[in-house]
């Protein structure tokens, strides 16, 4: 069962989704300019605005691990640093959910299950 924790976790969570988000874009912002033009960039974009928001966290900061990963083959290590960040972030994120202050939590948030004597 998931839960979705409110108060200074939830804001601790929220602060994280954050940060993987201004990583991912931080990565996108090198590799634009180093020259690498493709649809990453897009793809980052659209990662990060679902982290902020909360939306499919699991699912999306699993995504932006593997893609920056993806990045740092492709760039030939130039940000391993920066990949080596955003990576831990992101699967820190997916191991620990979204939190109280999200999408998901207003999706998928408590309920009650009854069941049948």
């Amino acid at each position: 069962m998931m839960s979705f924790p409110r108060g200074r976790a939830g804001v601790g969570l929220l602060s994280l989704r954050a940060s993987a988000a201004s990583l991912i874009i931080a990565t996108i912002e090198r590799e634009l300019r180093n020259g690498r033009d493709t649809f990453l960039p897009l793809l980052g974009a659209l990662l990060a605005i679902l982290l902020l928001a909360g939306f499919l966290t699991t699912a999306s900061s699993c995504l932006a691990a593997i893609g920056t990963v993806g990045v740092c083959i492709v760039s030939n290590g130039n940000s391993i640093f920066i990949s080596a960040v955003t990576v831990g972030t992101c699967m820190a994120l997916a191991l620990s959910g979204p939190g109280g202050y999200s999408i998901d939590a207003l999706l998928f948030g408590r309920r009650r299950i009854t069941l049948p004597k």
